[in-house]
């Protein structure tokens, strides 16, 4: 099995030395050591680019981490923990806002780095693996030549495929929110709406 590539992002060389030591002896490959930010864009430009960056939070020179964060997170979905010996809460609330996976504050352990990382590495799994289930949702949603709508349990349209958009002859921004039950013929309102908090009841 192929190993992890672990991208360190530290600007004090003695950090740097001992983070590398520490994944090595963790079973990581160390895609790289680098000082600041902009080296980390370049890094990750290059093939094959790392599974997970460590990123400290205070580097030194005209982009700090997680400024450097925020454009790796443009270009790419690559996990960044961020590694800090501040707990500062404006400058944790200001990292937070980058949805980091994960906070080290220094000093750490080997098990805490370790756990951090695996953590890490499944958090970002699991939602790989949701956003390919919602895109093949949407997929087969919106492929269909039928109208298809979803609503909450007040009737309220939460999501339209591009069939009911064009057979009701609205855009999905406009369907959405609305009350399901209107877009039928006005004779069978009332009837519908009782028919579908009938079924609503007896799955309550």
């Amino acid at each position: 099995m192929e190993r992890t590539r672990i991208l360190v992002v530290e600007d004090n060389i003695d950090e740097a030395s001992y983070l590398r030591d520490a994944l090595t002896m963790l079973d990581y490959t160390v895609a790289g050591t680098v000082l600041s930010g902009e080296e980390a864009l370049l890094r990750i430009s290059q093939d094959p680019p790392p599974d997970l960056i460590l990123m400290d939070i205070l580097l030194e020179g005209a982009m700090d981490g997680i400024e450097a964060a925020e454009k790796i997170h443009a270009e790419s979905s690559i996990p960044i923990i961020y590694l800090t010996a501040h707990d500062e809460e404006e400058l944790l609330q200001r990292a937070r806002m980058t949805e980091p996976f994960g906070f080290l504050l220094k000093p750490f352990s080997n098990h805490e780095l370790h756990s951090t990382i695996e953590i890490a590495l499944y958090k970002h799994m699991m939602e790989k693996k949701l956003k390919e289930s919602e895109e093949r949702y949407s997929s087969i949603f919106n492929a269909t030549t039928d109208a298809l709508f979803l609503t909450d349990r007040n009737m309220k349209v939460i999501d339209a495929n591009q069939q009911a958009c064009r057979m009701y002859g609205y855009t999905r921004k406009e369907l959405l929110g609305s009350d399901f039950v209107e877009l039928t013929a006005p004779a069978w309102r009332d009837r519908f709406r009782q028919h579908l908090q009938e079924v609503l009841d007896t799955r309550s």
